[in-house]
């Protein structure tokens, strides 16, 4: 398999947990980009766009989940990142099935969402969750 997005420390958080739910939001990515680049049938893209749509939600509820627990200052901001991933994975599983094909432009904006994501809001919440017990 092909990877678009490698894991590499620059990504780590440097909480075990979320680095391993990053970890698995990357894999299905580079699992999408392999089969866009096979020219996968588009039954095949629409479950891989299932599968990270529902990953990615049960990620993003994590992390939400600390969000309130701890309460965190800039949860709402940060959440509403969120939505709009969300929102654009699904607009992308529309796309799908009204034929429309995945697309490089897809592809770049769903890696540079989440390399962003991770590198640019994500360590804003590490010293709060570290300082409550998140490992």
């Amino acid at each position: 398999m092909s990877e678009f997005i490698k894991w590499s420390d620059d990504y780590s958080v440097g909480l075990k947990e979320i680095d391993n739910q990053h970890k698995k939001l990357l894999n299905i990515i580079n699992k999408l980009y392999n089969s866009f680049i096979n020219r996968d049938d588009e039954k095949i893209m629409t479950e891989i766009l299932n599968d990270m749509a529902e990953y990615t939600e049960y990620h993003f509820k994590n992390e939400e989940k600390y969000f309130m627990r701890f309460n965190y200052p800039n949860m709402q901001e940060h959440m509403k990142y969120h939505k709009i991933y969300i929102n654009k994975i699904n607009e992308f599983k529309k796309d799908l099935e009204q034929n429309k094909k995945i697309t490089y432009t897809v592809m770049n904006f769903l890696r540079n969402w989440i390399v962003e994501h991770i590198q640019g809001k994500d360590p804003d919440y590490v010293l709060l969750f570290k300082q409550n017990g998140v490992v």
